[in-house]
Formats: C-alpha cells, structure tokens, sequence
C-alpha cells in the first residue's frame, strides 16, 4: 500500500503555469522596485542632512572660519581636532555616494525582474505549445534520460536550458531570437524600441562600467536610432539615473513587458484570447486606479490600434474605454473625443452608453441613462463609487439627483485603507 501511494503521488502533475499570474507578478515586482525609491531617497536625504548638520557643528564649535560663500564656510582646524573632522567628512561623503548608486541599483534590479518575467514566460509557452522544443536542436544522451526517469523531467530541463540560452543573449538579441522561435515581429510599431535599447545598455554600464560611457553603447544607441536627451555623451561620460529617468525607465520596462507577453500569447494560443484580453482589461483598470496614465496609454494605443484580433466587441470596447479614460484623465480631452467617436455606441449595453456619456462630459444624458439601468446587475451603488470612470460625474448635481431617485438615497462615497477597490470580474466597461 505504502509503495502505491508514494508512485501515485509522484506522477501526480505539477499545476500548468500561467500567464496570467506571471504578468501579475512582474507588474507587482517592478511597481515596488519603482515605489521603494522616492522611500529611499528621502531616508538617505533625511541621514545625509543629519550628517553634514553634524560635520558643520563640529566645525563650527572647534575650528575657526577661513572663508565664506554662499552656503559654504571654509575652517581651519588644530591638530587635535582634525581626525574627527575627517572621520564626520568620511561620513557625509558615503551617504552622497549613496544618492547616486542607489537610483543606479535599482534600475538593475528593474531589468533583473524583467529578464525573470521573460525567463518565465518563455516557459509558459514551451507548455502551452510543446511543439515548440521540437525545433530546439538540444539533445539527451541516452544514459541523461535514464536518470531523468520520466518524460516531464527531461522536459522541464530542456525547457530550462532554453530558457538560461535565451537569457544569456543581449535584450536586442532575445527579441530576435523570440522572432525566429514564435514566426512573429516583435519590433514593429514599437515607439518604445529605442528607448528600450538604450535603457538595457544602460543598465549594462552601471553593472559593468560604474556608468561610464562605452564606445559600444554609443554604437548600439546609434544603430537602433536612439535620441539621447540632451548633449550627446561622450565615451568616458558617467551617466546619470534621475527621478526622471528612472521613472520612464519603469514605463518602459512595463510596456515592453506586458506587450511581449501579450503579442506571443496571442500568437501561440488564439484559444485563450478571452483570458489575454481579461489580463489588459484588469492591468489598465489597475493602472488606472494608481493614476499612471501615460502609461495606460502607452499600451493601449498599441493594442486598440494595432490587434484585430479581440475575443469578442465587448472586451474591446472595455479596453477602448480605459484608454479614453486615461487620455481625458491626462488632460488630451480632445484625443478621448476623438477615440470616442470612431465607435457606434448607440447600440451598445446602457453601461457603455453611460461611460460614452460621462466621457463626453454629456451629465444630463448621463444622468438619464443612470435612471434607465435602475436598481439592476447592470451597475451597482459600488460601481457608482469606485469606477475611476465616474470620476467627474459623481460630482455634478445630475448625478446627485439621478443617483437618489434610483436609490433612494443621496449618494455617498466610499474609502478603502486597504486593497483597491475594482469591479466585479465581468461587470461594466472598465474591466474585461
């Protein structure tokens, strides 16, 4: 008996992996990579000021003032106090060594959790579509798939050399190896690309090169036709990582991630295009929520532009709607009207017509329509107050007056201290 249950549980398999969960999970992973630096920052300035508040009493109190301008005083000091003077000096200097090379790590740790996600998404797809380690030119020796024992382990060590080759490649050489595997252009339409390349290079001078400019990176920055800010770096130039900079250098780790993902999905499995469509419905809502919306944009003009192939014209036009969304929201009101009216929405359900409405700054209509879905499954108070999409409605006398003839109560927001609130999965046009 003891024997029967240990093989049965042997060949029990491991739980497929997901797509789903491995996007997540690298939004999740770069987001506090991104969200830890202002944090750290401000401890590192906070000591830092302490440090020279401490240094400059010091030498106030023991030296006597040589010379003055502006906001630095120069002391000459007696012999006896001048190793502790150097000590105070030893310490402000690390702590503004510090304010450089901590923005500079954290952008490696960034494209370290990109270089995961694509490790890891890879092999996704190695299990959705097996048939893709048939072109791999790996063999097993006969005596390697004795130890292995069984077919899923030999697999999974194919499918983990594949993996640790690709990762082994530079990122312009991942892309073009992805194109050759997957038959499909990754590059194109891709606005991002150079900026994508330059930041990857980037990130090879400050684990390598202390951020100092190469001959090599200028070559690359050239030949996929970077536009460095500024004048142009010269080689022996250290390079910076400002707020700035870093900040679109998380957006573009995010978009060039999350369409990778997406593009091989659809690519590999048109069969679950309604679970590819879910995960950019829920990852521009989400997005939408915390207020990035450069970066909803980012996504959405390549996929309300450039995929054709939607599970269904409802998914679409949740997705359609978030990008209205997060270009009114980022003040082009005029590109919302302009997506906007590409569409027939007189047709649609009354919660799209509603968010057409609302887009549209239309409140009386919108307001019409609020009385028309009633107390319904349509749209419940919840959505009413946490849909980004009301934003602006929920505080116009319209909406007020709708809300309390339907409900029978005036209307009241809600605040949460914990999770973000989303709508419920399948209801209304922000999620998918």
């Amino acid at each position: 008996m003891a024997e029967s249950e240990t093989t049965e549980n042997a060949a029990d398999p491991l739980p497929p992996p997901s797509l789903t969960t491995e996007i997540e999970s690298f939004i999740v992973n770069i987001d506090a990579i991104k969200t830890s630096l202002p944090f750290v920052m401000s401890m590192l300035t906070a000591v830092g000021f302490s440090e020279n508040k401490e240094l400059g009493d010091y030498l106030e109190k023991h030296g006597t003032l040589k010379a003055e301008s502006g906001e630095s005083k120069t002391y000459t000091l007696g012999p006896e106090v001048l190793d502790e003077a150097a000590r105070l000096r030893r310490k402000v200097d690390r702590f503004e060594r510090g304010m450089d090379i901590i923005p500079r790590s954290l952008l490696v740790a960034l494209i370290s959790q990109y270089d995961f996600f694509v490790g890891r998404i890879l092999r996704c797809f190695f299990y959705l579509q097996p048939e893709l380690l048939h072109s791999s030119d790996r063999t097993l020796s006969f005596s390697q798939l004795l130890e292995f024992g069984q077919v899923d382990d030999a697999r999974e060590y194919l499918i983990e050399k594949e993996v640790e080759t690709l990762l082994r490649k530079s990122h312009v050489e991942q892309f073009e190896w992805l194109e050759k595997k997957f038959s499909v252009k990754l590059n194109k339409n891709l606005p991002s690309w150079p900026n994508f390349v330059e930041l990857t290079q980037r990130r090879n001078l400050f684990t390598h090169c202390n951020g100092v400019v190469s001959a090599q990176y200028l070559d690359m920055c050239e030949k996929h036709g970077v536009k460095l800010d500024g004048s142009s770096p010269s080689v022996g130039d250290a390079l910076p990582c400002s707020p700035e900079y870093f900040q679109e250098a998380f957006e573009c780790c995010f978009e060039i991630g999350v369409k990778l993902a997406q593009v091989l999905w659809r690519k590999v499995r048109p069969d679950q295009m309604q679970t590819a469509d879910e995960s950019i419905a829920s990852t521009t809502y989400e997005l939408l929520l915390s207020g990035e919306y450069s970066l909803v944009i980012r996504l959405l003009d390549f996929f309300t532009h450039n995929l054709n192939n939607w599970s269904n014209d409802e998914r679409r036009r949740r997705v359609m709607v978030n990008h209205a969304q997060a270009l009114k929201w980022s003040g082009d009101n005029k590109g919302t009207l302009k997506l906007l009216d590409k569409e027939d929405w007189t047709a649609c359900s009354n919660a799209f017509r509603l968010a057409e409405a609302v887009l549209r700054d239309d409140f009386v209509r919108g307001a019409a329509i609020v009385e028309k879905i009633g107390v319904s499954d349509e749209l419940s108070k919840k959505d009413y107050q946490t849909w980004p999409l009301f934003r602006e409605f929920r505080k116009s006398d319209e909406f007020l007056a709708s809300y309390k003839s339907v409900f029978g109560e005036d209307f009241a927001g809600t605040e949460k201290t914990a999770d973000s609130p989303k709508p419920p999965d399948g209801e209304g046009p922000d999620n998918g």
